[in-house]
């Protein structure tokens, strides 16, 4: 359903992030599968994307980026492009000099953390580095010109492994830290000595994630005008965090917050890659402001692979100490993770959390884990669906797989010996967070139950000795695999993590108000890029309100509209804070209406109820007003100065104590082909609890959405990076992604332990999904051949590797 003023333009022609949900009449909306209302202009063609907006007059931007891995910059001629009809100008790093480097926001202690510049100024770190822009009439001129921009470069020495990074002969990337050591940090807790050596087991294996992307439909992009009459900029983007790039912005360039207005569009995805500041955005910034024209930039999927922060590669040495009878004892890990050339947005928070949370749901009291990032000249990691949690479960959920192996358990039974049981709740991990609520092996049951994961196991037995069906020397092999995880979600700088270093807070603001029509409008500081979280928040507000979501119009996604926004839509964080702030702030409202309402029905506030955009006396409905009836007599009473409001409104702020914790179980069953490594998916299952479900039809696609990108990850997807620097898999041919046709059928069901950290009871449920598949594959791919895999991606030719490496694993027992 589309409200009246969603068809109307603002002020810069963009079309306004507005939406009203579509759901039933009465309350009880949360909780209901109401239709994701943002869907419907996208399905009739009438969405706006960023490469929609009208942009008549704008100057388009090519980038001349670094075609080597680290190199001096000796000098740039931009003298023939110059000459190219229809280009403005050329600008290189001594042009944005002056200005800061690119904006680290979680700044942990002890981080390193070297000058980023929009443009590199004497020195490039890695492929693709952007050091010149050409800015012309259209992008095709831009790109022409751009070819003609000579660079003489210097070329330095390259590391590209980060262990050889941190080696004393290795290439130092930032020489005023004189090493490629960007952070270290060790958490150790208990007496891990004594525990592995009274063990009756040790398992020590090394295990790998590999580099990664999030690769979103839409690649990023940014318009950007000024705004003459009133000075600043209007800026229309791709991002997830409109308000908190407004004010790196304006501190960037010296601008009043004020006048920096920006907008986001509808948007192709994000998952957490768009939760930056790039150096192509504030180069278009710099030019639009030089020289007050409008500038457009929209990347190619070259530069997505080149210059779009990567993700996940960690290298875990890990060690697990355990009894005869299954009980672990205690845990070692030293975590290696490639963070590129340069920190990230988040610092190295992926990786921070893989450490916090390498005991993931089990009772492990006995901890140490040490992790240390270096700088290799690649490009930098960051922020991916996840965030650092997938890595940890892969590695755990490895670990115990092979020691259920090597005591001979059967995985199921070895997880349930381990798990922290309801009663233990809240739990503080032994690194330090604490957990607030869960039921781990009613997961695990249920989800043994839901895949059928005897019936698995009677299979494999069945095809044994089965030749021409994958027996002892058969192709084809049946494998089972579970995996388990707990999953920060919220995203908040909290008690478990401490917000030292932290330069954004965690609240989140809604303002809420009743309309002369009579219909509810609420501003909200996250934005909207396919989670559904404007649909979410106004199942929310309309039972407050006692409306439908239909008469409930959300806003976000533009800075001047919504007055009030943090750091928007990243972590699982849209239900778990801008939905308390919902909550709040139409709860006070509603408050608001009682009161209002009771003193011209001349009734008690507590005998007003409110129903189908009216509030009445209970027990006599025809004794009631409309709420436009209400609105517009709040308005006129205090025209004449009597002691009301003008409005019907409520603004609330919600800043989280702390964060709840999701958990969930996935399982996988597999057939690997172990002529051609090909793994089949023949089944794979998800029980999730993300506490109080708003909107059960939202959930599963999240989780659904976000166990696409996990079967990815696990099967598919690697950036492979050349001794020289140059990316071997830059493009869609090499880096494969799944499409509907890989996805294997997934059966999803939801869990409700309700958090006790907010009102709702709600936790966080858009990154669940990709947590669990990496480990669920990894294991179901190692029971099927009898060998165990250590790194991902489960490519065709690593599976055939593993297959053939030890003819005897096929002769493996059964369990």
């Amino acid at each position: 359903m589309r409200n009246s003023d969603m068809s109307a333009k603002t002020g810069d022609n963009h079309p306004p992030n507005t939406v009203s949900a579509s759901g039933g009449h009465g309350h009880g909306h949360v909780g209901r599968s109401t239709v994701r209302a943002e869907d419907i202009l996208l399905v009739n063609g009438r969405g706006g994307y960023l490469a929609d907006l009208p942009h008549e007059g704008a100057y388009e931007i090519a980038f001349v980026r670094s075609s080597f891995a680290h190199a001096r910059i000796l000098g740039i001629s931009a003298r023939d492009a110059l000459k190219v009809p229809g280009v403005l100008c050329v600008v290189t790093g001594q042009d944005l000099a002056d200005l800061a480097p690119m904006p680290v926001i979680w700044r942990q202690e002890g981080l390193r953390i070297p000058a980023y510049r929009a443009l590199a100024h004497d020195t490039v770190h890695h492929v693709g580095q952007p050091v010149a822009a050409v800015v012309a009439r259209t992008r095709e001129l831009a790109e022409d010109a751009a070819e003609l921009v000579d660079v003489d470069y210097d070329d330095l020495r390259i590391v590209t492994d980060p262990a050889a990074a941190l080696a004393p002969d290795a290439p130092i990337l930032h020489p005023e830290f004189g090493g490629n050591e960007a952070y270290r940090r060790r958490t150790v807790t208990g007496d891990v000595d004594a525990c592995f050596a009274e063990a009756d087991l040790v398992v020590e294996e090394t295990l790998e994630v590999q580099r990664q992307t999030a690769l979103p439909m839409e690649g990023r992009g940014i318009l950007v005008r000024p705004r003459d009459e009133r000075g600043g900029i209007t800026i229309s983007a791709t991002l997830q965090h409109p308000h908190l790039f407004r004010d790196h912005i304006a501190e960037m360039f010296g601008l009043a917050p004020d006048t920096v207005r920006v907008h986001v569009p509808d948007l192709g995805g994000a998952f957490g890659a768009y939760y930056e500041v790039y150096p192509e955005e504030v180069t278009a910034i710099w030019v639009a402001l030089r020289y007050g024209v409008g500038v457009r930039w929209l990347e190619d999927r070259q530069e997505s692979f080149l210059s779009t922060v990567h993700a996940r590669q960690q290298r875990h040495r890990v060690s697990l100490a355990l009894r005869g009878d299954g009980r672990i004892l205690a845990l070692r890990d030293e975590i290696l993770t490639d963070i590129g050339a340069y920190v990230d947005y988040s610092g190295v928070g992926p990786s921070y959390l893989t450490s916090l949370f390498m005991t993931g749901p089990y009772d492990i009291r006995n901890v140490d884990v040490g992790l240390v990032c270096a700088f290799t000249n690649k490009v930098r990691s960051g922020a991916y669906r996840g965030f650092g949690q997938p890595e940890a479960t892969f590695v755990l959920e490895r670990v115990i797989d092979i020691a259920a192996a090597r005591l001979g358990m059967d995985p199921v039974d070895l997880r349930a010996a381990n798990l922290i049981g309801p009663e233990r709740f809240p739990y503080v991990l032994a690194t330090g967070p604490t957990m607030d609520s869960a039921d781990l092996p009613k997961l695990l049951s249920t989800l043994v139950e839901a895949v059928d994961y005897h019936e698995v196991r009677t299979g494999q037995a069945a095809r044994a000795g089965r030749k021409d069906a994958g027996g002892a020397g058969g192709a084809k092999r049946l494998g089972v695999g579970i995996a388990l995880y707990t999953e920060f979600t919220g995203s908040s700088p909290s008690a478990s993590l401490g917000k030292r270093g932290y330069d954004a807070p965690g609240w989140e603001c809604v303002t809420i108000e009743v309309r002369r029509d009579g219909g509810i409008r609420a501003l909200s500081g996250v934005s909207h890029f396919g989670q559904g979280a404007r649909t979410a928040l106004s199942q929310i507000a309309a039972d407050r309100l006692g409306v439908t979501p239909a008469d409930v119009t959300v806003v976000s996604g533009d800075t001047e509209r919504v007055r009030h926004g943090n750091r928007g839509s990243v972590g699982s964080r849209s239900a778990v804070i801008a939905g308390q702030a919902m909550n709040k702030a139409a709860t006070e409202l509603a408050g608001r209406i009682r009161l209002a309402a009771a003193d011209l029905l001349e009734a008690d506030p507590e005998d007003i109820r409110l129903a189908d955009r009216r509030a009445f006396v209970a027990g006599s409905p025809s004794q009631a007003i409309s709420f436009a009836d209400l609105s517009a007599e709040v308005y006129k009473r205090h025209r004449t100065n009597l002691d009301a409001d003008p409005v019907l409104e409520a603004t609330a702020f919600y800043d989280p104590a702390d964060t709840p914790f999701g958990s969930g179980a996935h399982a996988a069953v597999v057939e690997v082909d172990t002529e051609t490594g090909r793994v089949d998916v023949l089944r794979y299952v998800i029980v999730h609890d993300c506490g109080t479900v708003i909107n059960p039809a939202i959930v599963e696609g999240q989780v659904l959405g976000g166990a696409a990108q996990g079967v990815g990850g696990a099967l598919l997807e690697e950036l492979v990076y050349e001794e020289t620097g140059q990316l071997r898999s830059g493009t869609m041919m090499d880096y494969l992604i799944p499409t509907a046709s890989e996805m294997p059928p997934v059966r999803i069901l939801h869990r409700s332990t309700p958090s006790p950290l907010n009102p709702l009871g709600v936790k966080g449920a858009g990154e669940a999904g990709t947590v669990g598949p990496g480990a669920a594959l990894a294991n179901a791919v190692s029971d099927a051949l009898g060998a165990q895999v250590r790194a991902l991606p489960l490519s065709p030719l690593r599976v055939w590797e593993l297959a053939h490496a030890d003819a005897a694993g096929s002769e493996r027992s059964r369990r």
